[in-house]
Order: C-alpha cells, then structure tokens, then sequence
C-alpha cells in the first residue's frame, strides 16, 4: 500500500536550488514499466532475489511466493525485475499507506476497524487517528492503513544527514576522532550522528549497546541485529526528517560528502522518490548507503511489520538491501559513487568517485583523503 500511495508524490516535479553551489533540476520520475495495479519488484527465486536470469511468466514469486502474473522484465543492465500486485490496497491520493500504530506501536498482525489505530506523524512526532481504518495486504501478513501524508521538508533537496557506527576505543575511536577534529567524513555533512557502545569523548554518541559480531565465510561481518538497532535509533532520533537524503558510511570509508549530490542529480532521482543507491552498480555495500527521505518514512511506518526476516548469519547492507526492497522501494545503480576493498592508495586521486574503502589508520584515511582532494 505504502508503494501505491506514493504514485501520486513519485511523478511530481519539483525544483530547487542544490546545496554547495551545484544547480539541481530535479526531473520527472520514470514510470515503473508494469500495468496499473501492479508495482515493479525485483524477482524471487526461492524466497530470494534472483538476479541471473529472466523466467517465463508464472515462474517465481512475488509477494509471501504469489505467482508472478506479468512475467519478468530484464534490465538494461541485467538486473531482473517483474510485476506484482501492489501490497496492500492503493490509498487515496491525499493519504499514504502505513504500518498501522496501535497503542503507540507498529501492530502487524490484525486489522482493526476503522478510529482504532493512529497514524504518527515523522515531522512533529504526533500520533492522530487513521481515517480510512486498516485493510488488510492480499497476502494477510502486512498490515497498513491510510493516513494523511506527512510533508517534511527538506533544508534543501540534496541536504544529507549523515551517520556512523563506531566502538568507543581502538582504531575506529581514532578515525571518529580524527574526523571530527579535521571536520571530514559525517561531520562534513549538514547534520550527522555517531552511535556507539560507549562514551567517546569529546563526542557524545547514541548509546545502542554493544558491538560485537562474528564474521561470514566471506571475512565480513555478521552484524545485521546490531544495525536494526542502529536504524532504530537514527529513525527514532528524527534528525533525518530535515533532510533530502540520509547516508549511513563505515568510519574507515574515505569519502565526500560534497561531491554525492551531483551524482544523485546523474541518477535523475530526488528525496521525494523511495531511492537508495547500489553502490557498486551491483551490490548495495555496506562502506556508504544512501537512501532518500521517502525510503526513510518507509522504514519509519513499515520496516518492523514487513522486515521481520531470518537475520541470522546476515550481514546489515544485505538486510538493509532486502528491507528497503521489501517496502517497495526502488534500487538504482552507481558504480562509480564507491571504490570498494582498495589495497592502496592507487585509486584515491579519482575526483569523481564519493566514497574509498577500507581505510582503518588515521594516517592512511587522510593520505587517501588528501589526494582525492587535490
């Protein structure tokens, strides 16, 4: 429902002035490529995206595995899609489908009668009563009603709100440290936050317990239960509403904040569309993440009724990756925002790339630093 209420808000054209100086005419929204009723998804192949083929129609699935009723669609750039019934029924276009909130909670397992749920409002943290009630998704596992449309406004349409993850001690500690003193990585953002499993002086993080995770046969982390928590307290948080787009980096990803809207303005997209951005032009990466205001307000009403998946063994960009598609948003490819697993400086002089990565000594971080800036 959620997806099929923002039809209305995903074509409009908007306009503004970009931040740091950069033109921005924020163009028309791409139609999804599938029938009214339907929403472009990505397809499933045994609970799972699919990405290497194209199957005939009435293979795969869509929603909780319902057939696919148009087939599949192949991507220019050979990612795989295929229409599915919109989840949920569509609202009217002055309302937008939400995580129904039943005594001050996401409740994502009944439908009520129309009055007896609320609706909360990101912007002034308001909660008011749902004014169509709770139809339920076709599939009976979701949950949602029709609210009226928050209209957070952003400072400015490409306006970042940036966030990080870090222990209180060792290296990461140093980085935070580093960048805060020289003003680089999230504190070059308009406005950021650091979480953390401590204090962090001469910062005060957002305290989400701790850190600890075990690590994957491909030597990364596990550590999706700790980012649900991460999430949370940056939804919670609210700073994000102020703001077009919201960017979650590692602390030893090398990156610019200031050169990230002229490829947002490339992707042709807006905070006004439920974006996020595959970094890889593949592989949505945990290193930078960037996902706009409206893929936020998803995750704000719906990511606990509809991401309540298996995370076990998951690392957090693949579950992040695999909420936001859930919710309906839509994937769009950038390989050239990160340079991922670099072994050496070779590769930090490129004045277009947005984020390097890994970076982990405060020495190395800045040399990689200061020649991209030259």
């Amino acid at each position: 429902a959620w997806a099929a209420a923002l039809g209305v808000l995903l074509s409009a054209r908007r306009r503004g002035p970009g931040p740091l100086g950069l033109g921005s005419t924020i163009e028309e929204a791409a139609e999804p490529m599938c029938p009214a009723g339907m929403q472009q998804a990505f397809c499933l192949e045994s609970g799972r995206d699919d990405g290497d083929c194209c199957a005939m129609p009435g293979l795969g699935g869509c929603w909780a595995d319902a057939p696919v009723t148009q087939g599949r669609q192949c991507h220019s750039n050979g990612a795989v899609a295929t229409c599915c019934p919109h989840r949920g029924p569509a609202c009217p276009d002055d309302t937008i489908g939400m995580g129904c909130v039943v005594d001050n909670r996401l409740d994502p397992d009944c439908c009520a009668a129309p009055g007896a749920a609320q609706c909360y409002n990101p912007v002034n943290k308001s909660l008011s009563p749902a004014t169509e009630g709770l139809p339920c998704s076709p599939d009976g596992a979701q949950v949602s009603t029709c609210c009226p449309k928050p209209t957070p406004t952003p400072r400015s349409p490409f306006s970042l709100f940036c966030w990080y993850v870090t222990g209180h001690d060792g290296g990461e500690a140093e980085l935070t440290r580093a960048h805060y003193a020289d003003h680089t990585s999230i504190f070059a953002c308009d406005s950021w936050t650091v979480l953390s499993d401590g204090p962090l002086p001469p910062l005060t993080p957002v305290y989400i317990g701790e850190l600890r995770s075990g690590k994957g046969w491909w030597n990364s982390w596990t550590n999706a239960d700790i980012f649900i928590r991460a999430w949370d307290a940056i939804i919670d948080e609210g700073k994000w509403v102020h703001h077009g787009f919201t960017v979650k980096v590692d602390p030893d990803t090398v990156w610019f904040p200031q050169r990230l809207p002229a490829h947002l303005n490339m992707l042709k997209v807006n905070y006004a569309q439920p974006v996020y951005v595959r970094n890889t032009g593949v592989f949505f990466c945990g290193p930078i993440e960037v996902v706009s205001m409206w893929s936020m307000i998803l995750l704000l009403h719906s990511r606990k009724a509809v991401c309540n998946f298996d995370i076990w063994g998951k690392p957090e960009d693949v579950y992040l990756g695999e909420c936001l598609d859930a919710l309906g948003a839509w994937r769009k490819d950038d390989g050239s925002l990160l340079n991922n697993y670099m072994k050496s400086l070779n590769g930090c002089n490129n004045h277009w790339t947005v984020a390097f990565h890994p970076f982990k000594s405060v020495d190395g971080w800045r040399a990689c630093h200061d020649m991209a800036a030259r």
